[in-house]
């Protein structure tokens, strides 16, 4: 669906569908069913991340039909230290090279592994941004990053006082 949007979009305007106009597309579908007695609503939530003119755009949308924007997030079982480790530094993510970004994210799923460990089998990374088309990280640059993830000492935990 929001693939044929997106094309008939590129054709008729020479131009790429803005990001925040995906979102309202995907919602507008998760209202209608929510409207309807007897039918169910999605039962998912979704990070939709995308890039368009204005930058990179990260979403959330929730089953019920609402969707916010964030810097970060995370979703899932587990993903609330996640959550909190991104909430502490994504100031910063603004001006981070590409290799920072990923080492980021990358800790961020490492607060909330538990007791799986990550690895290239369990991982993957998506890179988009302006003036760049989607692509998934090599395998080999991702074992690099995870590895030097692994050697990186823990940051410590402030006690509270």
């Amino acid at each position: 669906m929001l693939r044929e949007r997106c094309m008939s979009y590129k054709m008729l305007y020479n131009s790429p569908f803005p990001v925040a106009r995906l979102i309202s597309v995907v919602i507008q579908k998760s209202q209608k069913k929510t409207m309807k007695a007897g039918e169910r609503p999605f039962g998912v939530g979704l990070l939709i991340v995308g890039c368009d003119d204005q930058g990179p755009h990260l979403y959330l949308t929730s089953p019920n039909a609402e969707y916010y924007e964030y810097y970060a997030y995370s979703i899932g079982a587990k993903s609330q230290p996640a959550k909190t480790y991104l909430e502490k530094h994504f100031r910063v993510f603004q001006d981070c090279e590409l290799k920072d970004l990923i080492m980021h994210g990358l800790k961020a799923l490492k607060a909330s592994e538990g007791e799986i460990e990550l690895t290239s089998k369990n991982v993957s990374v998506g890179i988009v941004g302006v003036n760049e088309t989607f692509r998934m990280m090599e395998e080999g640059a991702l074992k690099e990053a995870i590895l030097q993830l692994h050697q990186q000492q823990p940051e410590p935990v402030p006690m509270e006082q």
